[in-house]
């Protein structure tokens, strides 16, 4: 599903059945005017297979078996299509394909993204098999300590996290425990300097025009953070890129070693 309520409409526009397997009935983030609250199609029927306090890994081998398709791998079903590397000027749709081109098999992706994460989303697809964690309450601030507790659980898979330059103030001092224990997390940050998703968010409700104090509230300058030397503050190397070739460079290096790393993608709100 995707973030924003018109989206997942028109996915779910015209669909005869919606099958729920461990988790609920989507709804919006929050209200908006003249927006339903939940985006399926009134005559979408719903099905509850299992709730998420059931065994959701069984209740899936059982539908498998069922439908005779137990056998089948991911390979089956998406073919491998690892995009070449992205040269040139620096979109976050191109981080998104870099990404996948370098991540290896069974990585962890951590995705608090926000406003970046839908420019993210093709390029990811193309990746190897990998999972992926998600902001699911529109908690922000959720994606640096997230990755510090898929690290503690899964010492030998890289993590990944995708983390806004907004979001990632909220617990910028998970940095200090990836640096403490020695955690294989590679954080890249979006620097487009606010918190561009509550400037759409305003946009959504219908606000087109704001005053000086509002503009400054959503703002993430003024002065300018410096992830540089946030994150060495906190035991963390870090570098900062402005284009395909420095972030194709440092994102590489990263997969290749372990221990902490950030890498600062400098990418204005235009450059999606």
């Amino acid at each position: 599903m995707a973030y924003r309520i018109e989206d997942n409409l028109a996915l779910l526009k015209g669909v005869p059945a919606l099958v729920l397997c461990g988790t609920t009935r989507p709804a919006g983030f929050f209200a908006y005017p003249g927006l339903p609250s939940t985006p399926d199609d009134p005559d979408t029927r719903l099905i509850d297979l299992c709730t998420h306090e059931m065994d959701i890994g069984w209740t899936l081998r059982a539908l498998a078996d069922e439908l005779g398709e137990a056998d089948l791998g991911p390979e089956d079903f998406v073919p491998l299509d690892l995009p070449a590397l992205p040269e040139g000027a620096l979109t976050v749709a191109k981080v998104g394909e870099a990404v996948a081109a370098l991540m290896p098999e069974n990585a962890v992706v951590v995705d608090e993204g926000i406003s970046s994460s839908y420019h993210l989303g093709p390029g990811l697809r193309r990746a190897r098999g990998h999972d992926v964690l998600t902001i699911t309450g529109g908690s922000i601030g959720f994606g640096l300590p997230n990755a510090v507790g898929a690290a503690v659980a899964c010492p030998d898979r890289k993590l990944v996290v995708l983390e806004g330059d907004g979001s990632g103030m909220y617990t910028l001092q998970s940095l200090w425990t990836m640096a403490r224990e020695g955690l294989d997390v590679t954080v890249v940050i979006f620097a487009n300097r606010g918190y561009q998703i509550l400037r759409d968010e305003l946009a959504a409700v219908g606000v087109r025009e704001v005053g000086r104090n509002i503009t400054r509230m959503f703002d993430v300058e003024g002065p300018e953070l410096d992830w540089v030397a946030l994150a060495r503050g906190h035991g963390v190397e870090g570098v900062s890129v402005t284009d395909m070739a420095g972030f194709n460079v440092a994102f590489a290096a990263a997969m290749d070693q372990r221990g902490p790393r950030l890498i600062e993608v400098v990418c204005p709100v235009d450059s999606r």
